[in-house]
C-alpha cells in the first residue's frame, strides 16, 4: 500500500508517495500575467494554430477578453484585449466557421446576449454578431447538438425559479446562430457543461444550479430539442461541473464544486445518464470552479478545484476505484476564480492555470512530476536511469529534473549511492525508490 504525504516548500507542492514506480506529483511557483478587472473564466485551446496551447480571458468588470498567445515552452504573451458585451461572465472556443481555427462566443450577464468572435487563424479576432437570450447569460456550452457536423451553443440564462432556462441556438452552418428553444432548469445555474450522458450518440446538456442546490439533466432527443429535466441534489451554492469518466466505465460521471458547502459532490453514471448518490469530498474554502485532468499521469482523472476564499486549488487524486484521496492543496494567488488544465509547455503532462478575480491576474501552474526512480523523467524506470545518473555524476550530463528524480535513497544527496541504490532495486529485489521531498 502506498502512502501520501504533502509537503508545501517554497510554494511548490509535492505529494510524496511510497512505493515502486510512484508518482509525486509537484507544481512550480506560480507564473502571473495582468489581466483587466475581475478575471472571471477563460479557455485553454490553441488560437493560432501553432500546436501551442494559448488563453482566452474573460474579465467580468472591465468588459474585455484578453489573448494570450503561448511561446511554446508554457510562458505566454499578452496580444490584444477585445472590448464584449456588460459583465461577460463565460467564454467557450469552437470552429464556428468550419475554417479549421477556433473561435470564441462569450456569455455576457449584463447585456443579456451572447457574442460571436471570428478567428482570422493567427489568434486575431473579429465581432461577428451578437444575439440576445431569454435572461442573464451566465454560462456557455458549445457541441454539435443538432448531428450536422456544425458547432452549436448551449447558453444558460440566470434568473429566479420561474426564469432560470437554457437557450439553445443551432449553427446555420454558416457561423450565424438561430434560437430554436428553451428549457426550464434549476434556479441560477451558473454553469454548464455538454456531452453524451446516455450513451445513445448525442450530447447532453448538464447544469449546476445555484440557488436550487441541485443539477439539471437535458437529454438530447437527436436533432438538438431537449427533454424536459431531470434535477438532483448537489451540495450548497453548485456553481460548476465537470464531465469526466471517472470510475473509467467509459460513462460520463459529474463532479460540482459546491460554494457554500466547500465541497465537491461527484456523482457516477449508471450508464444511462441516470445518476447515483453524491458523495462529497470536502476541499478549500469557496469552491467556485472545477476541472477534471490527469495531473500525476496515472491514466485515471483526478478533480481540481479553484477555493475562491481560501486562496488554493485543491487537487482530488483519484483512486482508480472511482473514489478520491484526501485533497492536498497550492496556494494559488488571490481570490482564485477559475481554473483550467492543458499541457502548456509540451512536456507530457497537464498544467494548471487560474484566474485571480481579487488580482487582475491569471497565474500559470507548472506540472514538474516524475516517477520515483525515473531519473531521466521517460516514464520508465530501467536501466537508462542508471546510466544517465552515472552521466551526470561522472561524466558531466545533465542534471535530473527535478534533481530529486536522481535521489533514489532518500538521503538529501546524488552520489553513487544513488547509483547502487537503483541497480539493486531494478536487478537484486531491493527496495523501491524512496525519493524526497524538495
Amino acid at each position: 500500500m502506498h502512502r501520501i504525504f504533502l509537503f508545501l516548500t517554497a510554494g511548490i507542492l509535492i505529494f510524496y508517495s511510497t512505493g515502486s514506480g510512484a508518482t509525486i506529483i509537484s507544481f512550480e511557483p506560480g507564473v502571473e500575467y495582468e489581466v483587466g478587472s475581475g478575471p472571471q473564466s477563460l479557455v485553454a485551446v490553441d488560437l493560432d494554430m501553432d500546436k501551442y496551447i494559448d488563453l482566452a480571458v474573460v474579465s467580468q468588470l472591465s468588459d474585455l477578453i484578453a489573448i494570450f498567445k503561448n511561446n511554446g515552452d508554457g510562458t505566454f504573451l499578452h496580444l490584444a484585449d477585445y472590448a464584449v458585451g456588460s459583465t461577460p461572465e463565460a467564454i467557450a472556443a469552437a470552429d464556428f466557421d468550419s475554417d479549421g481555427d477556433i473561435d470564441l462566443a462569450v456569455a455576457n450577464y449584463g447585456s443579456e446576449n451572447i457574442m460571436i468572435l471570428l478567428n482570422d487563424g493567427a489568434g486575431a479576432f473579429t465581432l461577428l454578431d451578437s444575439y440576445p437570450v431569454y435572461n442573464h447569460a451566465s454560462a456557455i456550452a458549445t457541441a454539435d447538438l443538432d448531428g450536422d457536423n456544425d458547432i452549436d451553443l448551449a447558453v444558460a440564462n440566470f434568473g429566479d425559479v420561474d426564469s432560470s432556462r437554457v437557450t439553445i441556438f443551432l449553427n446555420n452552418g454558416n457561423s450565424t446562430f438561430t434560437l430554436t428553444d428553451s428549457y426550464a432548469v434549476g434556479s441560477e445555474p451558473h454553469a454548464i457543461s455538454a456531452g453524451d450522458l446516455d450513451d445513445d450518440g448525442d450530447l447532453d446538456l448538464a447544469t449546476a444550479n445555484h440557488i436550487a442546490n441541485n443539477i439539471s439533466i437535458l437529454k438530447n432527443n437527436g436533432d438538438g430539442a431537449f427533454e424536459t429535466a431531470v434535477d438532483y441534489p448537489a451540495g450548497e451554492g453548485p456553481k460548476s461541473i465537470s464531465l469526466a469518466d471517472i470510475d473509467m466505465d467509459s460513462n460520463l460521471d459529474l463532479a460540482l464544486a459546491n460554494q457554500d458547502t466547500d465541497n465537491i459532490t461527484v456523482r457516477k453514471n449508471a450508464g444511462d445518464g441516470t445518476f447515483a448518490e453524491g458523495i462529497e469530498y470536502m476541499v478549500g474554502g469557496g469552491p467556485s470552479s472545477t476541472c477534471a485532468a490527469d495531473i500525476d499521469s496515472d491514466g485515471l482523472p483526478d478533480i481540481i478545484s479553484a477555493n475562491w476564499l481560501s486562496n488554493s486549488l485543491s487537487i482530488l487524486k483519484n483512486m482508480a476505484s472511482g473514489g478520491f484521496d484526501a485533497p492536498d492543496y497550492l496556494i494559488a494567488g488571490i481570490g482564485p476564480y477559475f481554473v483550467a488544465s492543458a499541457d502548456f509547455d509540451e512536456d507530457g503532462d497537464y498544467d494548471l492555470v487560474t484566474t485571480e478575480y481579487n488580482a487582475k491576474k491569471i497565474m500559470v501552474l507548472e506540472n514538474i512530476s516524475f516517477t520515483c526512480g525515473d531519473a531521466n523523467t521517460d516514464r520508465k524506470i530501467n536501466g537508462l536511469d542508471i546510466t544517465f545518473l552515472i552521466n551526470y555524476l561522472y561524466r558531466g550530463g545533465p542534471e535530473p529534473y527535478p534533481c530529486d528524480a536522481g535521489d533514489e535513497n532518500g538521503d538529501h544527496v546524488m552520489n553513487i549511492l544513488d547509483v547502487t541504490y537503483l541497480i539493486n532495486f531494478l536487478y537484486k529485489h531491493g527496495p523501491d525508490p524512496i525519493c524526497p521531498y524538495t
